[in-house]
């Protein structure tokens, strides 16, 4: 009886392992370990076989289709490898080349509409350029590349990934800190200049502006992002920018402003340590953009064609 727990809990952890835990949750594997169960059970009842008995019934209870079963499923979340876990539908849906929620079979020549994963990157570089460019004819100020440009497969929202890229630009800040009131509003006002020409329609916002904040915001969180409502003493600037494809922000951290208390200091702390972003300083970045690359959007219209109901 032992041997057989055994021999039947090593069946188990090999086919998991193998990725065939799909096959775990079949009618006939739940038979056998009931089987299993069944006889270990019975055998307790005999003095001689009581003892292996009973070590048999233990391995069952802790190796068994629903625990190895469910085990398998996490291995392949984590993973990401669904095979022989997932129902056909699953696997198919995982090869989806879009992304859930946003593409369709039915709109898949929209691809043709935006930027293609080249043009997207030209384009952000372009206008990441110009801004530096303009802010340095006006300040002096040098930039630093703090983290650089990133590309990655974005994932399709059914355990796969799609065809598209995601872009994410790098992050320039300045040599310096800026602390000058006059400084900081010409740094702003050059960045949207330079934004506005590259795209007229564009919505520029000086979001830390009391103007900007409507009626309706939580003025005792604003007062605390940006420092107060007085915009010569923030510690806080930040003018965002949300062009036809992406959006870009410019913030300036003014650690010795008078408003800037230790829990910004720790806030500024915690970003820089784990957001990837200065502790102070004027940060330039651009928020990630997907895109298909060029060579592949008419394999992508194909192939969204295959998913009309996703």
């Amino acid at each position: 009886m032992l041997a057989i727990a055994i021999v039947f809990a090593a069946v188990l952890v090999i086919v998991m392992l193998a990725g065939a835990g799909r096959g775990l949750m079949s009618g006939f594997a739940v038979v056998l370990q009931l089987v299993v169960l069944a006889a270990a059970l019975a055998a307790l009842r005999s003095p001689r076989a009581r003892r292996h008995a009973a070590i048999a019934l233990a391995v069952s209870l802790f190796v068994n289709v629903w625990t190895v079963g469910t085990v398998g499923m996490l291995r392949a979340a984590e993973t990401r490898d669904y095979a022989g876990v997932s129902t056909y539908a699953q696997e198919h849906a995982a090869t989806f080349p879009g992304r859930k929620g946003y593409d369709s079979a039915e709109h898949a020549d929209d691809v043709y509409h935006f930027a293609s994963y080249e043009e997207a990157v030209a384009r952000t570089e372009e206008l990441m350029r110009l801004v530096r460019e303009e802010i340095t004819a006006q300040t002096g100020i040098v930039w630093v590349e703090y983290a650089p440009a990133e590309t990655r497969t974005v994932p399709n929202g059914y355990g796969g990934d799609s065809m598209y890229l995601e872009y994410r630009p790098s992050v320039w800040v300045a040599d310096r800190a800026v602390t000058d009131v006059a400084e900081k509003t010409a740094i702003a006002e050059a960045y949207v200049r330079i934004v506005e020409a590259h795209d007229p329609s564009a919505y520029i916002s000086q979001r830390n502006d009391p103007d900007e904040w409507g009626d309706y915001a939580d003025e005792d969180f604003q007062h605390r992002r940006w420092g107060g409502d007085d915009i010569a003493t923030q510690h806080t600037w930040q003018t965002a920018a949300w062009l036809d494809e992406f959006g870009m922000a410019l913030e300036i951290v003014d650690l010795s402003a008078p408003t800037a208390d230790d829990d910004l200091l720790s806030y500024r702390a915690y970003v820089e340590q784990y957001v990837g972003e200065p502790r102070e300083g004027v940060i330039l970045s651009i928020n990630p953009v997907d895109a298909v690359p060029e060579a592949q959007r008419a394999e992508f219209v194909e192939r969204m064609q295959e998913y009309p109901d996703l």
